[in-house]
């Protein structure tokens, strides 16, 4: 139900049941490494990313990891879509950024 809330947000997705999720945990320590999610069968459905917990720098690249990334700062209650031309771009978590005073 979750999916299909958000997808109205990105009505170029069509509609679709999300069939998982995964839950990346990440500490101050943690970092995600550039990778694409080239997994699935269908490229056309979205990944939806939802920021919870502290806030931390996101790295979207492009479709080859030569391509140098931008870094985004992601909040709690932020949400990204993949999709597009970005569907299989390169991305990861570069850094969580401390709670602030």
């Amino acid at each position: 139900q979750l999916s299909e809330e958000l997808l109205k947000m990105l009505p170029k997705c069509g509609s679709f049941k999300a069939s998982a999720a995964i839950v990346n945990y990440y500490n101050h320590k943690s970092l995600m490494r550039g990778h694409r999610d080239e997994l699935e069968y269908d490229f056309t459905k979205p990944v939806i990313c939802m920021s919870l917990g502290l806030s931390a720098i996101f790295l979207l690249g492009g479709k080859t990891r030569e391509e140098p990334p931008v870094p985004l700062l992601i909040r709690p209650g932020d949400v990204m879509f993949l999709a597009g031309e970005s569907r299989l771009a390169y991305h990861g978590m570069a850094k969580v950024v401390p709670n602030e005073p």
